[in-house]
């Protein structure tokens, strides 16, 4: 099969910054040809490093999380995966842009995220795991997977030390 008989997966990388989930997954040989990378950040510095990119198909200036009427229709139901590692956290994406990562996704579609584990706890001030729950209650996605692992560099502190985090794998059910 050639390539360009391939369907390519269209992926939405939120919070791309500099793009190196795209980057790393463009170069794995496994993947070439098979990805479409879109990728959204709120600077505008990134933005303009994924244009340069050969990894990234498109690339735009987004702030996630001011509600979905506000997230632009033509990234709506378009997204085989959407994907945004280390970007939920303290100061940073609200929770609220969860819907708009569930509004982004084709039905069937997986979001996949990584965050720190204390974010992933109930009752924290960002709200990450009730935005989620809320989410599997009203039937919009269904858990399928999550793995615990350590995050962060010996010898950093703050954000950066070795720190529990959960990778969390999510389905679009409607």
């Amino acid at each position: 099969m050639k390539d360009s008989d391939k369907k390519k997966l269209r992926v939405l990388d939120v919070g791309a910054g500099t793009g190196l989930l795209g980057h790393k997954l463009h170069e794995k040989s496994e993947c070439k040809g098979l990805l479409e990378f879109t990728g959204i950040d709120a600077s505008k510095k990134f933005v303009a490093v994924l244009d340069e990119s050969e990894a990234y198909e498109e690339a735009r200036e987004i702030w996630m999380g001011r509600g979905t009427d506000e997230f632009p229709d033509d990234l709506k139901e378009k997204f085989d995966l959407v994907t945004a590692s280390g970007v939920f956290l303290k100061g940073h994406i609200p929770a609220t842009a969860m819907d708009d990562c569930h509004a982004a996704l084709k039905t069937n579609g997986f979001f996949v995220t990584a965050m720190r584990s204390l974010y992933y706890e109930h009752g924290v001030e960002e709200g990450y795991r009730e935005k989620l729950d809320e989410l599997v209650e009203q039937g919009k996605l269904r858990l399928v997977n999550t793995e615990t692992f350590m995050r962060g560099r010996e010898g950093c502190v703050g954000l950066f030390s070795p720190q529990e985090s959960r990778l969390l794998c999510y389905q679009k059910v409607e």
